[in-house]
């Protein structure tokens, strides 16, 4: 006979000390780094909070607690190349990068309306509209390493209001004015990334930029000082014209088997007057091109190379053209170093060369200046 005033079912001690060990033994299951049960948990900060939920109380988990745990996810390198509506099921998702796929766009309409940070570096995107259609309130966009050649109205206050951090590195952009136009109507702009694109090219760019963007306190990943800003005030009324150009500078790690000129074999023997000027001749290939470029390099007392590629624009001189240099004869040495950075090598050995006309590939040579009182000009020496 059943007592009726005992539980039909009953929970001990025993029986709860079993459950706790057994939820224990789980726990340690999924969090041990060699266990089976383990899983990487880079992609989300908040996996592995979820594993330990669905350990202590598996009854919670179903597909909208899922969807609504997670605030950050990242999926770099998984071969994406759409982001669809099946993303606005994480109406919670704060941050989401999506990096190193082959995403070309991404419409706005697909993104949960909490999303603060969007990385989409490394991607092919090639253009902003479908993005700029009633997008979330970011404070951070990435979009270094892509496809873009210009930003128009799409990167304006109008779309990005509350826009913090704007990551724009290693594009194509090459309109530094009008696109620092657009980028100034961002109001609340503290960090732009700019570098990598051809118009960082343009004299004066870091001083452009800042005196443009009033609101910016990093550029290019370094801090904006307060005497650096006062230093560029008014680079802004720079007209187009001073920037349509570029500059570039390099270093020539080393020269070898230069000649020594024939009149320092004998130095007592030569006069004091006139000085000897000598032109050193280079010529190399530009990235990406068959056709071989001779262009002047004045080369001074400290060893420093000084290319200018706009010196013979408006002059009428050929490539190879000579340029004036003053100060006494070099040295006599063997092997001309300088600390610089490029070595010049194993160059083919050309036919005897006029020095009024174009170089030939691999040539180097002196010219000296006309004087009676000079040695004859030296033939046509070879970098080897």
């Amino acid at each position: 006979m059943v007592d009726a005033t005992e539980p039909q079912f009953s929970t001990t001690l025993k029986d709860y000390d079993a459950a706790k060990s057994h939820i224990e033994t789980l726990q340690e299951f999924v969090s041990t780094k060699h266990s089976p049960w383990t899983f990487d948990y880079s992609w989300s900060d908040e996996a592995k909070s979820l594993r330990e939920i669905a350990v202590k109380k598996p009854e919670l988990i179903n597909d909208s607690f899922v969807h609504q745990h997670f605030i950050t996810i990242r999926l770099t390198d998984k071969n994406i190349e759409d982001v669809d509506e099946q993303l606005l099921k994480f109406a919670n998702l704060e941050y989401l990068t999506l990096s190193a796929n082959y995403i070309k766009n991404v419409n706005s309409k697909n993104l949960p309306r909490k999303l603060l940070s969007l990385e989409l570096n490394s991607n092919l995107v090639s253009e902003l509209f479908s993005l700029c259609v009633d997008p979330p309130a970011l404070v951070h966009l990435g979009l270094g390493n892509n496809c873009l050649t210009y930003v128009d109205d799409y990167l304006s206050g109008d779309h990005w209001p509350a826009l913090l951090s704007l990551d724009l590195s290693y594009n194509n952009l090459t309109d530094l004015p009008e696109t620092l136009r657009k980028l100034k109507t961002l109001p609340n702009l503290r960090n732009i990334i700019l570098m990598g694109n051809p118009l960082m090219l343009t004299p004066g760019y870091r001083g452009f930029v800042i005196d443009n963007l009033k609101t910016i306190d990093l550029l290019d990943d370094v801090r904006i000082e307060a005497d650096e800003r006062h230093r560029f005030t008014q680079m802004s009324g720079l007209t187009e014209h001073e920037l349509c150009q570029c500059k570039i500078t390099f270093s020539v790690g080393q020269i070898k088997n230069v000649p020594k000129p024939s009149e320092l074999e004998h130095p007592d023997e030569q006069p004091e007057f006139p000085i000897i000027t000598r032109n050193y001749y280079l010529e190399f290939h530009y990235i990406g091109e068959s056709q071989s470029h001779a262009d002047v390099f004045a080369m001074g007392q400290d060893g420093g190379l000084d290319f200018d590629p706009f010196a013979n624009i408006g002059s009428g001189a050929k490539r190879g053209g000579l340029s004036s240099i003053s100060g006494p004869a070099q040295s006599g040495r063997d092997e001309l170093e300088t600390p610089m950075s490029l070595a010049m090598s194993d160059m083919p050995q050309p036919a005897p060369a006029d020095i009024s006309a174009d170089v030939n590939q691999g040539t180097f040579f002196t010219a000296l200046e006309e004087s009676v009182q000079q040695p004859p000009k030296t033939a046509t020496n070879v970098i080897r």
